[in-house]
Parts: structure tokens; sequence; C-alpha cells
């Protein structure tokens, strides 16, 4: 199985799901490799690399300090920040430039995106520009 194949099955939240389950039910890395096809060592990163991207990614959220943009991702639990960026950018390659001056201008920090991205985040939250930018009252500062 090649890499790319690995990465797309991996981000299947059912599978990591059901792989999460398994491991609390006390099956061992090398049971839960062999049902799903895959050795000890890709679930292990699997599921450490999902705690760690969740907590990551849910640390990133509560710092949103645009109202539309923060109501997006409370509304697409399983959308990050990566996807996010995909989507404003329209590719599908991640470009780890984009992605870190999205999150800064998501977190109110003072960088410059030109026009057509502010109409693509709005075009993705579904809102106008007064809606998806109206700062939030309380974001956490961590």
């Amino acid at each position: 199985m090649t890499m790319a194949n690995k990465i797309s099955r991996a981000k299947d939240p059912e599978r990591v799901n059901k792989m999460k389950a398994m491991r609390k039910e006390g099956y061992t890395f090398q049971e839960i490799g062999k049902e799903f096809g895959v050795s000890k060592q890709d679930v292990h990163q699997i599921l450490n690399n999902t705690k760690t991207r969740y907590v990551r990614n849910n640390r990133i959220r509560s710092q949103i300090v645009y109202k539309g943009v923060f109501e997006y991702f409370t509304a697409n639990p399983e959308m990050n920040f990566t996807d996010f960026t995909r989507k404003i950018y329209c590719t599908n390659y991640r470009n780890n430039k984009q992605v870190v001056g999205l999150i800064r201008f998501l977190r109110g920090e003072n960088v410059s995106l030109p026009l057509w991205v502010y109409k693509r985040i709005c075009n993705v939250c579904g809102g106008t520009f007064e809606e998806v930018f109206e700062r939030r009252e309380e974001v956490d500062d961590e």
C-alpha cells in the first residue's frame, strides 16, 4: 500500500473511531492493524496523530476572533485548518505558508491577505463580510 493510500485511509473518521474503540476494549496495536490491513506502527501513528491533531485544532479553534468563521468551525467539527485552507485557496496540495498565514489571520494577528481570499472565506462560511468577520466577545488567549 502506498503512503498516499495509507494517509487517505487514516483520515477516514469512521476507521479511526473503530480503531479507538478497539484500543479502549484492550486490543493491541498488532491486533488492530491485522483487522484493518495495516502495520502496528501505522495504528500507533494514526491513533497518536489524531489525538495530537484534535487537541491542536481545538486550541486553535478557540482562538479564532471572527464570529462567522468560529461558527463555521463549530458547525463542522471534522474540518481542520489544512482542509479549510485548501477550500479557500482552491487547491489539493498542502502549502504550510498558506495554512500558517490563515491561522495567524484567524487569531487576529496583523496579516495581509489578498481581497479574493476574504471573499472566498465569506463564500465558504456562507455569510456576508460583516457576518463572517464580526469580532467575537470571548476569545481564549492561550
